[in-house]
């Protein structure tokens, strides 16, 4: 992982040198106190007709990684948006069921509203949870066209069951204690009766058809178990893929160190 981190680090150094963008933190609130704050990469010469694009970062917060992306990206005449919180402290602490439902109506909602002050085409690059928001939001945002998906699976309740990343590890054991969960299948029926995001139905191959996807999978990944990639990628029959023989941190590494001109090159 060390390794993985000091190649990143070079790379982004070789990678990213040269033009200059401007980049500002911005935010703004709606009139029920819904906030939205984002990180806004405005490159010296906009490529003429180009598609805006979301990041969607990661559990935890904006990366490295992510901003290398935003980088690269925005020197390359991209406009980019890495979009950083949308009131989610007002979860802290919380492990109700409903928890995943709240977050993801808070995702769709901010994506919603950046969408609308941004017309015209869109791109998104998410990952892992990142990636499945903005696996939700493909099904709600038509002006999406593409979408860089790394580490990103389906259905959303079934990652959240088979996820073994800190914070899901976290919630099943508090969940266990509280609410005498009884196993995975137990689990997965009580979050499936509260969930109304899985999307399952609006992201049929045909409802798909004319949107691009790139898939980055990770082949030992535990975090977003790599049967859950798959089953998006064969929800994507169109989609490009990326396979890494690797678990979820190194992935997630990789689609930076390794396929950053593959993704560069797909989301032009």
């Amino acid at each position: 992982m060390i390794i993985f981190a000091a190649v990143a680090a070079y790379l982004s150094g070789y990678l990213l040198s040269g033009t200059t963008c401007s980049i500002a933190n911005k935010s703004f609130a709606e009139k029920d106190g819904f906030k939205v704050e984002y990180v806004d990469y405005n490159p010296p010469a906009l490529v003429a007709g180009s598609a805006t694009i979301f990041i969607m970062p990661p559990t935890g917060g904006t990366t490295p990684i992510d901003r290398r992306f935003a980088t690269g990206l925005c020197r390359e005449g991209r406009h980019v948006l890495i979009v950083e919180d949308w009131s989610t402290s007002e979860e802290k602490g919380a492990i109700d069921f409903n928890l995943h439902n709240r977050l993801f109506g808070r995702a769709n909602r901010a994506l919603t509203l950046l969408a609308a002050r941004h017309p015209g085409p869109l791109h998104m690059l998410g990952t892992s949870l990142g990636a499945l928001f903005s696996i939700s939001a493909l099904a709600r945002i038509p002006q999406v066209e593409k979408a860089v998906l790394i580490v990103g699976g389906i259905p959303f309740t079934e990652v959240i069951v088979g996820s073994d990343t800190m914070g899901m590890n976290y919630l099943r054991e508090k969940r266990k204690e509280k609410f005498g969960v009884k196993g995975k299948e137990d689990y997965l029926a009580r979050l499936n009766e509260v969930f109304e995001w899985n999307d399952l139905d609006k992201l049929t191959p045909e409802l798909m058809k004319d949107k691009q996807f790139l898939l980055v999978i990770g082949l030992a990944d535990d975090g977003v178990p790599t049967r859950n990639q798959l089953l998006l990628a064969e929800r994507f029959p169109q989609a490009e893929i990326i396979r890494h023989d690797s678990d979820h941190f190194a992935t997630i590494v990789k689609s930076f160190v390794i396929d950053y001109t593959a993704i560069k090159k797909f989301i032009k």
